[in-house]
């Protein structure tokens, strides 16, 4: 690789960090969903700080105020953070006697642990070095990824990429959510196993394999559900990219499913699969009533606004988040579009793996709707399926390797501004929503916004901040435009 090509790929990597970073300084602590429970999790992931010490009462911690109460805006869309600041949330010490966390095993202990890492006394400076570990993590396994893949499949990648995570991906990449990791893991270890199966005997077969493996590790490995994905997902890539008579091939996606099965087993997340999740209750605590078919009926109508919460329908953070219409109407359409254009020249199985994918992105969520009686909206979050439908695109995306080009160049442009786009408005709405709350009479200068409410210290003022990392978004994305994809060859 030529000098210039190696200054344009680091380019571009600095670049997706520096957008992704932007993401993470525009929210507050305690902004990503149930942060009190992860939050918790993470500083009691040992009983080694002074932030979290052994609970009263079996699955219990004394936990620090600081930690369960930073979410003070949580449900308050009108509300900045500003909340921390007048409640001297990060200047009380006090524990409290809490059960919310991962006091008794439901998500696996792989995320918590190394997030664990990072935390110390400080909250808010701890907080931040999470949400720059996980940045790096996603960078770190997209280059080796990309390193490892033909020049087709570089593009196939990122434009998996483009049209998934906004907004939903990129608020939470840089987050204390264990999502991040499913999201992360699901879609760079469904383009390992593809690639796996598409390369010639030698090392880099071995290395596509043991990616694929460390990607397991990293999705089940922060979330039982992620293991359960990968199981089906695995399954799916098999049936669509195996070649018959290979058998040794099926040894890593084997080890794989292996790993992942035994994440999932681990959990009570695997206790959904069977019992559901918690049933809904009405104003007065009791538990909702519900006919089963009126469930039914109810969420066949309305399931598609869970997929469309992926892209900006449903609000981020604590679902507080409203997010204008040119970002998720812009990310529904450019994901339909590029979707359905890959649909055109697949082979039987192809076709066979693009009818299992959409049995299960609808089946999946329906099922667990089922059995907790609830319906879309309750219980069952964006996040939760957006992994699955992550890794549905990988493998949607990297079919069809003898038809013609996905997309022509005028398409391509209008894809990649449409999300260039709704990436900027998507952030700086979010930068907004928690300087100064959402509602009439907010202002539109955030730097000014910023000197009356919340914002972080030694930070780049707002408006600054969303516009590098706006442009940095764009750049992370430019080798779609200029169809350079760094490598000639790959590790052989």
């Amino acid at each position: 690789m030529s000098i210039k090509k190696l200054f344009y790929f680091v380019g571009v990597l600095v670049s997706f960090v520096i957008a992704l970073t932007a993401w993470g300084f525009s929210s507050p602590v305690g902004s990503s969903p149930d942060d009190d429970f992860h939050l918790a999790s993470i500083w009691c992931s040992t009983l080694d700080t002074e932030l979290c010490q052994e609970g009263q009462q079996d699955g219990s911690r004394q936990v620090s105020s600081q930690l369960l109460e930073a979410s003070c805006f949580a449900y308050l869309s009108e509300n900045s953070a500003s909340c921390q600041i007048e409640n001297n949330i990060f200047t009380d010490a006090a524990l409290i006697n809490s059960d919310r966390g991962n006091f008794s095993g439901l998500y696996p202990p792989a995320f918590y642990s190394t997030m664990h890492l990072m935390a110390g006394d400080d909250v808010q400076s701890s907080t931040l070095k999470m949400r720059f570990l996980n940045i790096l993590i996603f960078v770190f396994l997209g280059s080796i990824l990309f390193s490892l893949i033909g020049t087709r499949e570089r593009k196939y990648l990122l434009l998996t990429l483009l049209i998934t995570l906004v907004p939903l991906g990129m608020f939470l990449i840089p987050s204390t959510n264990p999502s991040s990791w499913a999201i992360m893991g699901i879609t760079f270890g469904m383009f390992g196993l593809i690639n796996f199966f598409q390369a010639e005997a030698g090392l880099r077969k071995n290395l596509l394999g043991i990616f694929f493996l460390v990607s397991c590790i990293v999705a089940a490995g922060a979330r039982g559900d992620a293991g359960a994905y990968l199981i089906l997902l695995s399954g799916v890539v098999v049936v669509v990219f195996w070649k018959w008579g290979k058998w040794k091939d099926l040894i890593y996606p084997l080890l794989g499913v292996i790993l992942s099965g035994l994440f999932f087993l681990s959990t009570k997340q695997s206790n959904v699969a069977t019992s559901g999740l918690s049933l809904p209750t009405g104003d007065g605590g009791e538990q909702t009533i519900r006919s089963a078919f009126s469930v039914f009926g109810f969420n066949v109508l309305q399931l598609p606004e869970l997929w469309a919460g992926i892209f900006g329908f449903v609000g981020l953070g604590w679902l507080d988040t409203r997010l204008p219409a040119i970002t998720w109407v812009s990310a529904v359409a450019v994901f339909c579009a590029v979707v359905f254009a890959r649909m055109r020249g697949l082979n039987v199985r192809e076709y066979g793996g693009v009818i299992i994918l959409g049995v299960a992105l609808i089946a999946v969520p329906m099922y667990v709707l089922q059995i907790s009686s609830s319906h879309v909206g309750e219980n069952i979050q964006p996040r939760y399926v957006y992994p699955l439908l992550a890794g549905a695109t990988a493998i949607a995306l990297s079919m069809g390797k003898n038809s013609r080009d996905l997309l022509g160049k005028a398409q391509t442009v209008i894809i990649y501004v449409a999300i260039v786009l709704a990436n900027a408005f998507a952030l700086y709405t979010n930068l907004s929503r928690y300087i100064q709350g959402q509602g009439w009479g907010t202002e539109w200068n955030l730097n000014l916004a910023a000197s009356t409410g919340w914002w972080w210290q030694n930070v780049p003022i707002p408006m600054l901040l969303w516009g590098i990392g706006s442009i940095a978004f764009a750049l992370a994305f430019s080798p779609l435009l200029t169809g350079k994809f760094f490598f000639q060859k790959t590790v052989q």
